[in-house]
């Protein structure tokens, strides 16, 4: 499977500033890094929140088969 890349503008308000901080640090050599880091912490931050869904839902009896972890799914919402 081949990803299609896109270059994208953002108008990121005042999280500009913080984007230069990070860049500016040495860490990130291009506004991209900086961009693709924060969408893979945004994925592992939604990981962890269908986790703590799921964990709780089974504390409380809900079947299991009433959960999708599609986003935008009927069974669970946008």
């Amino acid at each position: 499977m081949t990803t299609e890349h896109k270059k994208v503008t953002v108008d990121l308000g005042e999280q500009q500033e913080l984007l230069e901080e990070r860049m500016a640090s040495g860490r990130y050599a291009s506004p991209s890094e900086v961009i693709q880091e924060a969408m893979q912490a945004l994925d592992r931050e939604d990981a962890l929140i269908e986790e703590k869904i799921l964990e709780a839902m089974e504390t409380e009896g809900e079947p299991l088969e009433n959960v999708s972890s599609e986003p935008g799914d009927p069974k669970t919402g946008p």
